[in-house]
């Protein structure tokens, strides 16, 4: 990744010392963040760079966004997906993108986060924040056996409350979309958020379709619960291409920076689950439970 003609669309953690507050190389090359720049054909070309990797890409219409939300964020997608590598100064370390992703939903910049894990003492501290700091959430476990040994995940959902109107302004929402989606797509668009304004976010949470989007309505669903900024939605709906970074030597670079790093740790510019997790007693393996605690009144 490297030109002037990059622009920042969104902060993302920096890692400390020798990159720490500095969002591009002394060569201009984007080192964090998200960064757009401009492409053929009325597009944009979208990255999400951390340690001036590109962690993933997409095109997307290139207008001006009006809608804003701290819950709709391009970085949603990578930090929730993607480890996040943090350098402090004497080693790299690497995130847990599912520890991310509920950490991002209890900091208030992701609706709705799935996660899954096969350790439950981890499972138990998603349960546990998620139910202190108000938020609706669903553990389950379920025994896999067709490998080597039986082994158990853990499935934990976890959603902010209210409901998409009290979220979400919808309206800007599909100003948005309308001034870049043809009309037809636009047509299952707009039908697909009218139907939701009134719609609980954790009642949202629990379609099992959820991550099946096929539809354009099916897109802005999605984009909209799990915390996807409409521009990339849009992308997905318009069927542009996704940005591949297999042959970028960047790339390269970050998969050995991952093969190198640390064991998944807790970064200190990432929101986690450990910034607000009470002590508890870890759950059992053995205790398959599922519950739905909606948030207190």
């Amino acid at each position: 990744m490297a030109h002037q003609e990059w622009k920042l669309w969104e902060p993302a953690p920096a890692g400390r010392a020798p990159l720490a507050g500095r969002w591009r190389g002394e060569d201009g090359t984007p080192l964090h963040g998200v960064w757009g720049r401009a492409s053929p054909a009325g597009t944009e070309t979208v990255v999400v760079a951390n340690h001036g990797h590109a962690l993933l890409g997409w095109q997307v219409p290139h207008q001006r966004w009006r809608f804003v939300s701290e819950l709709l964020r391009t970085a949603n997608c990578a930090l929730a997906q993607v480890p996040w590598l943090w350098h402090d100064g004497r080693r790299v370390l690497v995130s847990d993108p599912a520890d991310v992703a509920v950490g991002l939903v209890l900091a208030g910049r992701k609706p709705v986060a799935l996660a899954d894990t096969t350790d439950p003492g981890l499972a138990n501290r998603w349960d546990q924040a998620a139910r202190a700091a108000g938020h609706a959430v669903r553990c389950s476990a379920t025994t896999f056996d067709c490998g080597p040994a039986p082994t158990t995940v853990w499935f934990v959902q976890v959603a902010a409350p209210g409901t998409v109107a009290e979220r979400f302004d919808v309206d800007a929402l599909l100003a948005d979309y309308a001034a870049c989606l043809p009309p037809a797509a636009f047509a299952e668009v707009e039908a697909t958020l009218d139907s939701l304004r009134d719609a609980e976010l954790p009642e949202l949470a629990e379609d099992p379709d959820l991550i099946m989007a096929c539809t354009p309505g099916q897109y802005a669903r999605t984009g909209l619960v799990l915390g996807y900024h409409p521009a990339t939605t849009a992308g997905l709906i318009l069927g542009l291409p996704r940005v591949s970074w297999a042959d970028d030597p960047a790339g390269r670079a970050l998969d050995t920076a991952l093969t190198q790093a640390a064991a998944p740790a807790a970064l200190p510019d990432l929101p986690s689950s450990l910034e607000q997790t009470p002590a508890s007693q870890p759950i059992r393996a053995s205790e398959s439970r599922a519950h739905y605690a909606p948030a207190p009144a």
